[in-house]
């Protein structure tokens, strides 16, 4: 016989009562977890010092030959030689060199008129000196000791337009070798040797470039530009830079500002 429906809902509380005492009693047994203490600070003591602090600014630069040069001939003729591309040459050495045979022949002409236009002064000199001593002893006329001395004139003259002469023709011979005005590399040849060359030719024949000490130029924003103004007494004293790679961030060298444009936006 099976028990009455009353009784055995009467069971339900009584189970409820006892998890929730053991849920309790579980609760209650646990120790409180302890509070985790954060670790020491490390504490360096160190005497306070007055000294600079450095200013750093940091900005996209281009590298650019320091000096460069683009050789372009002052006389016409055909180009005998041009230095090789690439080398490093010093100031003074010859880039290029023209024909210099038609030149030499003119300074030449020059001189044989100024040799002898210098011989016919010597006598017309002498004549007039002779005529100033005719003229003094009454034995001419002083009309024939003026023309001779006009003659003189004429003949200084005449030396003086040659001395000039050959002065002119003796620059076109020494422009014939071109020496490189700066040291640094040679670029890449314009006009090769055997090519006519035109006197004051926009193109040039060959460039040469200065790039030891080579210029990198960079901008800086107007803020930076004021601190590095504060910092080098308004770019009087030199201030330390440093150049690196863009790619791989390699330092490339060392150096010091030496200009501030004066273009300033």
């Amino acid at each position: 016989m099976s028990p009455p429906r009353r009784f055995r809902w009467g069971f339900i509380p009584l189970g409820l009562l006892l998890i929730g005492l053991i849920v309790w009693l579980a609760i209650a047994g646990r120790k409180p977890a302890q509070a985790r203490t954060p670790p020491p600070v490390p504490v360096t003591v160190a005497q306070a010092t007055n000294q600079d602090v450095p200013v750093t600014v940091t900005a996209l630069g281009a590298a650019q030959a320091w000096q460069g040069v683009l050789i372009n001939p002052l006389i016409s003729g055909r180009l005998d030689y041009v230095a090789k591309e690439g080398d490093t040459v010093r100031a003074g050495q010859v880039l290029a060199r023209i024909d210099c045979g038609p030149f030499t022949a003119a300074l030449t002409q020059a001189q044989g008129a100024l040799a002898r236009d210098q011989g016919s002064l010597e006598g017309a000199r002498r004549n007039l000196a002779r005529y100033q001593q005719l003229v003094s002893e009454n034995s001419i006329a002083r009309q024939t000791m003026e023309d001779q001395a006009a003659t003189v004139k004429q003949d200084e003259g005449a030396v003086l337009g040659d001395k000039g002469a050959v002065a002119a023709a003796q620059v076109n011979v020494d422009r014939c070798v071109i020496p490189s005005p700066i040291s640094g590399r040679v670029g890449v040849r314009i006009v090769d040797a055997g090519n006519i060359v035109i006197a004051n030719m926009t193109t040039g024949i060959i460039s040469v470039n200065q790039i030891k000490p080579i210029a990198v130029t960079f901008t800086v924003p107007q803020g930076d530009f004021q601190r590095l103004s504060d910092a080098s007494n308004g770019f009087r004293t030199p201030l330390a830079t440093q150049a690196f790679s863009q790619e791989t961030g390699a330092p490339l060298g060392a150096g010091e500002l030496v200009v501030a444009d004066n273009h300033v936006d």
